[in-house]
C-alpha cells in the first residue's frame, strides 16, 4: 500500500530524469494520444487510486478515495483532462458505471443490488 507522499515521490522521479532518462521513458511508456502520461489506476471495493505523471509539464496527479471504483479513476480522468488543457465538464453515473458489484456481502450486511442503468 502506498501513501500520497510515496506516489508524489515516484511522480517527481518520473517527471525528472534522475531515475529514468526521457529516451528510456519514451520506450517504456509510449505516447498514445494527447499529453504524455505515465501512470496507473486501480482499486477494490472501498478504495480506488489514480496516479499519473506528465513528464513534459512536470505535473503529478494523485487521487486516493475511500469509494468503490471507478470513483477515483473518474476524478483522475476529469482532473487529468484539465491538466492536458481540456475543458471541465460535470461527470455523472452515465459517464462510466461501476463494474464493481459485490456478489457475496459479508455476514450480517444488508443485500446489495446491482446499479440500475
Amino acid at each position: 500500500m502506498s501513501t500520497i507522499d510515496d506516489l508524489l515521490r515516484l511522480g517527481r522521479a518520473l517527471v525528472g530524469d534522475r531515475l529514468i532518462s526521457d529516451a528510456t521513458k519514451a520506450l517504456i511508456f509510449p505516447r498514445r494520444q494527447g499529453a504524455w502520461r505515465i501512470g496507473q489506476a486501480g482499486g477494490r471495493p472501498g478504495g480506488n487510486t489514480y496516479f499519473m505523471a506528465y513528464p513534459e509539464s512536470g505535473a503529478i496527479l494523485v487521487v486516493l478515495t475511500n469509494f468503490d471504483p471507478p470513483a477515483g479513476e473518474l476524478m483522475g480522468e476529469a482532473l487529468g483532462g484539465l491538466l492536458a488543457g481540456g475543458a471541465c465538464h460535470p461527470l455523472s453515473a452515465a459517464d462510466r458505471p461501476s463494474p464493481m458489484i459485490i456478489r457475496h456481502p459479508p455476514p450480517g450486511a444488508p443485500p446489495v443490488s446491482p446499479p440500475q442503468n
